[in-house]
């Protein structure tokens, strides 16, 4: 392989077809010593729209709006009548 002027390399068709790679799919190149390892990234496509919902801040928030929010005897609703 050769790189090219804007630091772009080909990937040979036996390694995608090893990979499983389609174009367009994403990759990484974990750098170990002197060595890279290309690495696929399997991602899941969120709506733009829907992206804020995925980011770290609403989780954690989301999270802790459950989880503190709410005074443990109401987390469950108890029946008395058992």
């Amino acid at each position: 392989m050769r790189i090219r002027s804007k630091r772009q390399i080909s990937i040979p068709k036996k390694v995608m077809e090893a990979l499983a790679l389609k174009p367009g799919d994403e990759v990484e190149l974990e750098v170990e010593g002197k060595k890279a390892r290309l690495v696929p990234i399997k991602t899941i496509k969120v709506p733009r729209d829907q992206a804020w919902f995925w980011m770290p801040e609403w989780q954690n928030l989301k999270y802790e709006i459950l989880v503190f929010s709410v005074p443990f005897p109401q987390m469950f609703h108890l029946n008395n009548s058992c």
